[in-house]
C-alpha cells in the first residue's frame, strides 16, 4: 500500500496522543524528523538502524506502526519513508526557508506554518495554493499567539489573506477564533 488510509481528520497532536507509541517507536520517530530537520530527505530505514543501533526488522516494524498511526506515509513494499508529518520527502509547493538559505518542503501549506514554530526558529514560506496562487511571508516565533505573528501580519497586510487559499485561510480563521 503506497499510502496511508484516509481517516476522519485528527491533527497530528491527537494522532501522536492516541498512537500509544512505546519509548523505542518514539525515538525512531523523532529520529526520523531530525533528520528531515536537518538534511531535508526522508532518511532510509538502513541508516536508522545503524544511527540507532536496532536491527533493520525492528525499525520496519517501527515505521509500519507510525504509519498505522497516520505518523508517517510509509511505503512497505519498498520499505521507505516517504514523508513524516510536517515533512515531504520531495518538492512540493509549500517551501520553508529556514535561516534563509535551507529549504524543506511540506505535505500542505498548513504544515508549513507550523513548521517554523516546531522548530523555533524564523522561516519565510512559498506556498502555491489549489488556485495557482503564489503566496510568500515570513512567520516568525510570536506567531503561535494569535494575537500576534502572522495573524497581526495578515489584518495589516490584507493581501496575505486574499492570496492565500481560501480554505487555508477559513481555517487559520477558525483556528484563531478557538484560541
Amino acid at each position: 500500500m503506497d499510502e496511508h488510509p484516509r481517516r476522519k481528520y485528527q491533527g497530528i497532536a491527537e494522532r501522536l496522543s492516541n498512537a500509544g507509541l512505546s519509548p523505542q517507536e518514539d525515538v525512531v520517530r523523532k529520529a526520523i524528523l531530525t533528520v528531515f530537520t536537518e538534511a531535508g530527505k526522508s532518511p532510509s530505514v538502513e541508516a536508522l538502524a545503524h544511527a540507532l543501533g536496532l536491527s533493520l526488522a525492528a525499525v520496519r516494524a517501527v515505521c509500519r506502526t507510525l504509519a498505522a498511526a497516520d505518523l508517517i506515509v510509509w511505503q512497505d513494499e519498498h520499505a521507505a519513508i516517504v514523508s513524516a508529518y510536517p515533512f515531504s520527502g520531495s518538492q512540493t509547493a509549500h517551501q520553508v526557508l529556514l535561516g534563509g538559505n535551507t529549504t524543506r518542503y511540506t505535505i500542505c501549506a498548513i504544515d508549513a506554518l507550523g513548521m517554523p514554530c516546531m522548530l523555533g526558529q524564523e522561516a519565510r514560506i512559498r506556498s502555491t495554493c489549489f488556485f495557482h496562487t503564489p503566496t510568500d511571508f515570513v512567520v516568525n516565533q510570536e506567531a503561535s499567539d494569535a494575537e500576534s505573528g502572522l495573524y497581526r501580519e495578515s489584518l495589516l497586510l490584507d493581501n496575505v489573506w486574499t492570496t492565500f487559499c481560501r480554505r487555508i485561510r477559513d481555517l487559520i480563521t477558525s483556528m484563531i477564533s478557538m484560541a
